[in-house]
């Protein structure tokens, strides 16, 4: 990480396997990669955006690119890649906490045509999705 100075005030967060995935994340069809990440006060995660014409540049979820939610990941101690083509909408918006800025499907359909994060701790159950959406990052969790 020390080839990024995007990531200098960050350490990766390695107590969880897996801590790094990789995947497309952004839509773009090239594939990035997704670390788990810290500093003095939130875990969140960095993410290097790979681009076809073979330039990159780091994206840190940040209040500023985080639609609504909370920025401490700490609920994802166990980390999944989700396989595009996913319906990512939850089956009980009740029992959710969706935070996105954008409307609602009608349809009660979310599909990304690319990979998003899963995340979720050993102890409990519920679990939520991570994933880049209209320029911004959302989250979408359960209970």
């Amino acid at each position: 990480m020390q080839e990024y100075p995007e990531f200098k005030n960050y350490e990766i967060v390695k107590n969880n396997n897996p801590f790094v995935l990789n995947g497309d994340f952004f839509g773009d069809g090239a594939k990035d990669l997704a670390i788990k990440i810290k500093d003095s006060t939130s875990m969140t995660f960095g993410f290097v955006d790979n681009k076809i014409n073979g330039k990159e540049r780091i994206v840190v979820i940040n209040n500023e690119n985080l639609s609504g939610g909370n920025l401490d990941f700490g609920w994802t101690e166990q980390l999944e890649k989700v396989s595009k083509n996913k319906n990512l909408w939850p089956k009980n918006e009740d029992m959710s906490n969706i935070n996105v800025n954008f409307k609602y499907p009608i349809n009660k359909k979310l599909v990304l045509g690319y990979n998003s994060l899963f995340g979720h701790n050993l102890e409990s159950c519920g679990g939520g999705y991570i994933f880049w959406y209209n320029n911004k990052f959302h989250t979408i969790t359960g209970d």
